[in-house]
């Protein structure tokens, strides 16, 4: 009897620690344009940490969460029915469990209008945006024909135009987005007759109207009479409330000017959108919507400095609260990886890292997405900085949490899984892990082709990327043909994507033009080697001289390969004055970030040593190999296990240099170095072989031989050029066919 009691009360003990139950009411109604909303049964609507519920006759439904409690942030995963899609994004975003039962207000509208307005907007847009950038360009031309601009000066604003005019572009879509979820029932009158404008093309007319309004002067003054009674605020508090309200009713229409500016496109409207945004940010500087706002916009806008300046200021603002402290170090550290300041970008994300894991732990449904990308972009910083072992631990952390969301919801998280499947392959090669990376880099394809036949305009670029890839993966392990076939399909979409966007596209053309060029020359075709060579430094070139510190890598490893194909063809002046013009922009790049650039540093350098040596300067190529082993070696006594197999390679390289020179004791002792650091690798004793069969050691060069084969019965049929050790011993009969 005592153990059934005890056994009674432990269990009644655990009954009484069960967490209590929220529930949160939510309204479900159809968006009817300048008509009432309507109720909207039959929505199937799933939210983290509730399950799914099913509105009634009514449009309401009721949540029912298991572990979360008043003022804990709700994540919507789904509201789906039939031929209907969410219409108030950025109100569901905002969702919070209510202590007083407020009803949650979800509106889904008809998919087939929802299209039909996105395209008719679309049309419109893009047909205002190019009849002010064409009214650009012959405003400069006749300057430029009157004699006030002079043609460098004329060539400048013409690529600023250019350039002002190709990222609005590529934002496009989202501000069409936005602008079709304007709820018109909400509209004001004297704004009616805007939208009416915008709905018939007339977007000059709606721009000129709601300047006419002056809403950015009200707003501004709304603010300004804010700020100014907040010091008197107990005599005053019937005032305030009457300015917040002005306040909140002059951002909402503002935001709709917004949107029209956006529409109707041209720089001039865009700098508009920026002053107005600012204005806002500093008229009120514990507002921290308008600063976050305005720090989205430059951002996007790639002001990098202007958005640092003002997330700045909104992670003052933001101390007392983790979830968005955590997303401004988000974006602070993007900034500083855009501008390759790995070391800041390192600190930002790590620290964003250390609270989203903490939200994480209270809340996983609600910050799983959030974490997920965060650990993706951490996965990638590591890389950078090779080490490769936390980046693979955290690629793979995020890839756990994207295969739960991703079993949730396919559709929503299938570029997610694509991305880190992506990320993964391209570790794994770098790893040398070839099994793996060939495994994700295959599920990131039929991920992205699933993607591309649902819509060929947002995946292109992504598909061809894994397309990419894998070109490059199959490339690499000898299977030229395979390789061809991927980069030849990155290449048409490449191209597709140049001719729709030239400067946000040109260098990824120009990365697979490179590639092709290796693999031709790796396959004996020089013309067409050389011809992709080209095209890629053309385009490289032209990229570089807009952004040189982003691109300056790429330009120096497409001349180094120029280097190497002219090495090959026996054309050494060309090549070595590509080696050195790489060997310039390589060391630049290693000037500014140590860490990052050291191992390309050494890989210019080690190329460097093996020119040499084959125009027969022994004397530079030592020098040059020497150099590049100095800055591996650093590398190997952070990471010996990621750099040994780097080190070994220049260690190889110099005993094949003093076998030359018939420096046969320190080609020995280069190579048992060697061989010390990848015991495993068959390259090692049929180097040491060589050597030994040179100084006259015949036996120690057939013990060799054995090892080779040994540890590589195939090395034989996998190297049939360079064979001298396999030569030597037949030709001395020691071996046998």
């Amino acid at each position: 009897m005592k153990r059934i009691f005890l056994t009674l009360l432990a269990l009644l003990a655990a009954c009484s620690a069960l967490p209590a139950q929220s529930t949160q009411p939510c309204v479900v109604s159809q968006y009817n344009q300048k008509s009432a909303k309507t109720p909207l049964p039959g929505v199937t609507v799933m939210a983290s940490n509730a399950g799914s519920t099913v509105s009634d006759n009514a449009g309401r439904l009721t949540l029912t969460f298991r572990t979360l409690k008043p003022g804990d942030k709700v994540n919507l995963i789904s509201a789906k029915k039939a031929g209907f899609e969410l219409f108030n994004t950025e109100a569901v975003e905002q969702w919070m469990i209510s202590r007083d039962q407020t009803p949650f207000s979800l509106v889904l509208v008809s998919t087939e209008y929802f299209n039909a307005l996105k395209a008719k907007l679309a049309q419109t847009s893009t047909d205002s945006y190019q009849r002010k950038y064409e009214q650009a360009v012959r405003e400069l031309e006749a300057q430029k024909q009157a004699g006030r601009l002079q043609e460098e000066e004329f060539n400048r604003k013409y690529d600023e135009l250019e350039a002002s005019y190709q990222i609005q572009l590529s934002n496009l879509d989202n501000y069409i987005d936005q602008f079709a979820r304007i709820d018109l029932s909400e509209v004001s009158d004297e704004e009616q007759r805007i939208m009416e404008m915008v709905e018939e093309g007339r977007l000059d007319e709606a721009v000129e109207a709601y300047g006419a309004l002056d809403l950015s002067g009200r707003l501004r003054q709304a603010r300004e009479s804010k700020k100014a009674l907040a010091d008197a605020k107990a005599r005053i508090e019937e005032e305030q409330a009457r300015q917040e309200a002005a306040i909140k009713e002059l951002k909402v229409r503002q935001e709709r000017e917004i949107a029209t500016l956006k529409l109707a496109g041209g720089k001039e409207n865009y700098d508009k959108i920026g002053r107005m945004l600012k204005e806002n940010a500093l008229a009120d500087t514990t507002d921290i919507d308008a600063l976050w706002t305005y720090a989205y916009f430059a951002m996007s806008q790639k002001d990098y400095q202007e958005a640092e300046r003002f997330w700045l200021v909104c992670q003052n603002a933001c101390a007392d609260s983790p979830d968005r402290l955590s997303s401004v170090w988000v974006n602070l550290g993007f900034i500083n990886y855009s501008r390759h300041d790995y070391d800041k970008a390192k600190e930002y994300w790590t620290r964003a890292w250390e609270y989203r894991t903490q939200l994480f732990a209270r809340n996983p449904d609600a910050y799983r997405p959030g974490l997920a990308n965060l650990q993706l972009n951490l996965g990638l910083l590591h890389r950078v900085f090779q080490d490769y072992g936390q980046s693979e631990a955290y690629y793979l952390q995020a890839l756990e949490n994207y295969a739960q969301l991703f079993a949730q919801d396919p559709e929503a998280y299938r570029l997610d899984m694509a991305n880190v499947q992506l990320d993964l392959g391209s570790l794994y090669r770098a790893l040398r892990k070839y099994d793996q990376c060939e495994v994700y880099n295959l599920q990131a394809l039929e991920n992205y082709r699933q993607l591309f036949d649902r819509d060929p305009d947002s995946y292109r670029s992504p598909l061809t990327n894994i397309q990419y890839n894998l070109g490059y993966f199959y490339y690499s392990r000898g299977d030229l043909a395979k390789g061809e076939q991927f980069y030849l399909e990155a290449l048409e979409h490449r191209k597709l994507l140049v001719a729709r966007n030239p400067d946000a596209y040109r260098m990824d053309l120009a990365r697979v033009q490179n590639d092709l060029g290796m693999l031709y020359r790796a396959a004996g075709d020089y013309t067409r080697a050389e011809e992709y060579y080209s095209q890629a430094l053309d385009n490289i070139t032209e990229t570089f001289t807009k952004d040189p510190d982003a691109y300056r890598l790429d330009l120096a490893r497409t001349l180094a390969n120029m280097g190497n194909f002219y090495r090959t063809v026996g054309n050494y002046e060309k090549a070595e004055a590509c080696y050195l013009k790489a060997k310039e922009h390589f060391g630049e790049q290693f000037r500014r970030n140590p860490d990052a650039g050291r191992m390309d540093q050494s890989r210019i350098l080690n190329t460097l040593g093996f020119f040499y040596y084959t125009i027969q300067d022994y004397a530079r190529a030592e020098e040059y190999y020497f150099r590049s082993l100095e800055h591996r070696m650093l590398l190997y006594d952070r990471n010996p296990g990621v750099y040994g197999a780097a080190v070994a390679q220049v260690r190889i390289n110099l005993a094949l240099l003093y076998t030359t020179t018939k420096e046969y004791d320190k080609a020995l002792e280069s190579i048992d170095k060697a061989i010390a650091l990848t015991p495993d690798d068959p390259e090692c004793y049929d180097s040491r072989g060589e050597i030994l069969l040179k100084k006259g050691d015949e036996k120690g060069a057939l013990k060799m031989w054995k090892k080779v084969l040994e540890l590589d019965p195939d090395y034989l049929s996998r190297n049939k050029e360079g064979m001298e050790l396999y030569n030597g011993l037949k030709q001395k009969g020691l071996i046998k066919e």
